[in-house]
């Protein structure tokens, strides 16, 4: 037993080196080990943090930057006050030129990280609704663009602000450990840089936070400009679309019941153009009143130029004035012959054209031509006003295609005159019996518009005492077409100067 017990004595002396050896170990661990567990600690920690190099901290890190920079160039402003050797004065010079042109360049780089921050809400201020943009909802989709981008930085600059946090809970626990001096430095250090850029991104918050409201209350403004637009100008869009609809509408009717009712070609020209042009200035009219704010203003504003506009353009309206008449009444149409005549000269001839300025005529041959003017085949281009303000004749009027023509003839005193009378007679009649069947049928149309009595379109003759040739004037007057006059005319002064000349009571002198 004794032996047993003196055996496992000796076992534990001989592991006794061993158990001091492995207790200070444990004991000197804290002094050596601990320092260097806190160190990768620290830089593990620090390291972490600085691998996010996200857009957030390159903004702050060049607005760091800038701040530097500026109060480095403070610092040699400071300087240059200071230096008074010429050498010293150089090399702070030197030095400030550098800082600027950094200052200059980082200003750039942290204008472009600012501006992708930045809402553009001055285009939001300028937007002007129409048509186009209210259909395809720009405006509205603007303001979801620029809201989706707003939430985007707010995003992430909350996730940057709790990262932030993250670490700095993270660098308080580090300094709440027994550290060195220098470590502990070194994780203070980390802990104000971390404060420094909350405070920084606290302010980006703030600023998001008002572009927030700023936002919002541009969103209130395009909802307030898109129903007023809706109450407004798409109101008046609507009515007007409308009032062409219905102008277009009518005028395609009243166009066909022209068609139907109005047999001539040239009424029905006449009038299509004339309701052509009434519609367009009554929609036109319509639509400014529509478009008008106040009518008062601009029952104001429409004297004022039609005051204007009638005095500087008179002959314009009354050309219009003309034509509108000219197209309603019928007066003149084409294909008529007409005579306008003044204190100058006489224009006869055939219309082949009427407009709102102008009066086209053809310039026939006829006896007016012949005898007055000596000339035809002429275009005599006149205004509408003419027939306001000269002698105007028509002798087509209502279809008519005869009109009345005169031949006169001279005979000696010792003429019979019954004889002369009824020889005169006999050779109209035969000449003008097939028109004056026409004329008759066609004095009709002059009856139902006119209240005319019955007239007797047979040939009739008048004599005339001349004393100044010591003569008989023969009037013979005859129902002719107006195309042929002249050709009716020779025929029968030809047939009347054979018959004259062959009777012996008939002393004919000759034709004036």
């Amino acid at each position: 037993m004794m032996k047993t017990v003196q055996t496992s004595k000796k076992k534990r002396d001989r592991y006794r080196p061993l158990k001091i050896f492995s207790l200070l170990i444990l004991l000197l661990l804290p002094l050596f080990g601990g320092d260097q567990n806190n160190t990768e600690t620290s830089q593990t920690l620090r390291q972490s943090y600085e691998k996010h190099h996200s857009f957030w901290l390159n903004l702050y890190q060049e607005n760091r930057k800038i701040l530097q920079l500026q109060s480095r160039i403070e610092s040699v402003k400071k300087q240059l006050d200071q230096k008074s050797t010429v050498k010293q004065r150089q090399e702070l010079q030197r030095e400030l030129s550098q800082l600027e042109s950094q200052l200059e360049t980082a200003q750039e780089i942290e204008q472009r990280y600012r501006q992708n921050i930045t809402l553009p809400l001055k285009e939001l201020e300028a937007t002007e609704l129409n048509l186009f943009s209210y259909l395809t909802g720009s405006p509205r989709r603007k303001i979801k663009e620029l809201t989706n981008q707003w939430r985007q930085n707010d995003n992430e600059v909350n996730e940057v602000l709790l990262r932030i946090d993250t670490y700095l809970e993270k660098s308080s626990k580090l300094l709440e450990l027994n550290a060195s001096e220098h470590e502990h430095a070194s994780w203070q250090e980390f802990a104000d840089m971390l404060h420094q850029q909350r405070l920084f991104f606290v302010s980006i918050q703030e600023n998001l936070l008002e572009q927030k409201q700023t936002l919002r209350a541009h969103e209130r403004l395009i909802q307030r400009k898109i129903e007023s637009y809706e109450d407004k100008e798409l109101t008046r869009l609507i009515a007007t679309l409308g009032i062409v609809a219905v102008l277009a509408v009518a005028v395609l009717l009243t166009r066909r019941l022209i068609d139907r009712y109005v047999v001539d070609e040239d009424r029905q020209f006449a009038l299509k153009h004339t309701l052509n042009l009434m519609s367009m200035l009554l929609g036109l009219l319509i639509i400014f009143f529509i478009y008008i704010e106040k009518v008062t203003h601009a029952l104001t504003l429409f004297g004022f130029i039609s005051v204007g506009l009638t005095i500087v353009l008179k002959e314009v309206w009354l050309n219009i004035a003309a034509w509108l008449y000219i197209s309603f009444s019928g007066i003149i149409r084409i294909g008529d012959r007409v005579l306008l005549t003044d204190q100058m000269r006489s224009v006869i001839g055939d219309v082949i054209g009427i407009s709102p300025m102008r009066i086209t005529l053809y310039e026939m041959i006829n006896h007016t031509s012949a005898v007055e003017l000596k000339r035809a085949g002429r275009i005599a281009i006149l205004p509408p006003n003419v027939i306001f303000s000269r002698s105007f004749y028509n002798y087509t009027h209502e279809r008519l295609k005869t009109l009345y023509d005169l031949v006169e003839i001279d005979l000696g005193l010792e003429t019979d005159l019954d004889h002369a009378e009824a020889i005169a007679t006999d050779v109209v009649e035969h000449q003008t019996t097939r028109y004056i069947d026409l004329t008759n049928r066609q004095f009709t149309s002059i009856q139902n518009r006119y209240e005319v009595r019955n007239m007797n379109f047979k040939p009739q003759v008048q004599f005339l005492m001349n004393n100044e040739r010591n003569c008989i004037r023969m009037h013979l007057w005859y129902i002719a077409p107006y195309r042929d006059i002249l050709q009716v005319r020779s025929e029968i002064l030809k047939a009347l100067l054979k018959a004259f000349m062959a009777d012996e009571r008939i002393v004919w002198l000759r034709e004036k």
